[in-house]
């Protein structure tokens, strides 16, 4: 399994720090509205899961792994699949029930080669997502956009429901419009 290295920056204002971005010479990729379908294990299994996601770029399926709190947090095991529907229906039929269904939409930018994401959730603020192949590089990228560590958290996507009060795992369909 990989290792997913990233960090969080939370409750950001969009137009500052798109402006911080483009001040650095970052390269915007694009914007995508991003859904995806999360099953649990069977028997369930604590701290992992599968997501199928449809990024209207790809469609992936992964096995997730919440191991610590650390930056490392997360182990993932990822394939491209051709097709969202026909990958939903063949978990089903493999007898995997979805947990929920969630939406969300994400500005990409690249910087020196580090994926920066904005991260739009319903009932979330916006929030940065820095990802890459190094401890080190994540750390230097949180510097150069002008933030500090102190300012970054690795909390999950649960955990940062939880601390506004919401079980994700209590929500079959998170989505804008609701």
């Amino acid at each position: 399994m990989q290792t997913e290295i990233e960090l969080r920056i939370l409750d950001i204002d969009v137009q500052k720090f798109q402006s911080k971005l483009t001040s650095l010479g970052a390269v915007f990729l694009w914007e995508s509205f991003m859904k995806r379908f999360v099953y649990d294990f069977t028997p369930i299994q604590a701290n992992s899961w599968i997501r199928l996601r449809d990024t209207w770029k790809k469609t992936t399926l992964t096995i997730k792994e919440i191991q610590n709190d650390s930056i490392t947090w997360t182990k993932e095991l990822e394939t491209i699949v051709e097709d969202f529907d026909t990958t939903h229906a063949i978990l089903k039929r493999l007898g995997y029930t979805e947990r929920s269904y969630q939406e969300n939409r994400r500005l990409s930018y690249s910087l020196w080669d580090v994926a920066i994401e904005i991260d739009f959730r319903p009932h979330l603020l916006p929030y940065i997502e820095i990802e890459w192949k190094s401890i080190q590089d994540v750390e230097k990228t949180v510097t150069l956009i002008w933030f500090d560590m102190k300012d970054t958290t690795t909390q999950n996507v649960e955990t940062l429901y939880a601390n506004k009060w919401i079980d994700l795992r209590s929500i079959s369909y998170l989505k804008f419009d609701e």
